[in-house]
């Protein structure tokens, strides 16, 4: 069984607040790069579209506060099964 979650607004006459979808990844991404707390407010943007040493692309890249890089690659209406979200973070971390 799905699990349903709304972000209601809090006024008089509390009222779910409709979904609505983004028109694009690029998008999302300039919406965060204008304001990174939408993430966290503990991370530093560094990097946009970083390109790796093996040709791929970093979506954002973050520095948390310990000095860890926190990679963000965005995705819309495209979440990978759990499988493949394990066997591909590990690499990509690898070789950035």
């Amino acid at each position: 069984m799905p699990i349903q979650h709304a972000i209601w607004q809090v006024a008089d006459q509390p009222a779910i607040l409709p979904a609505a979808k983004l028109a694009s990844e690029q998008l999302l991404e300039s919406m965060i790069v204008r304001e990174p707390r939408i993430l966290s407010s503990e991370w530093m943007l560094i990097g946009q579209q970083e390109v790796t040493s093996h040709g791929g692309r970093i979506d954002l890249l973050a520095i948390a506060p310990d000095g860890s890089l926190v990679l963000i690659e965005l995705k819309r209406d495209r979440t990978p099964p759990r499988s493949w979200r394990r066997r591909w973070t590990m690499p990509h971390g690898w070789w950035t």
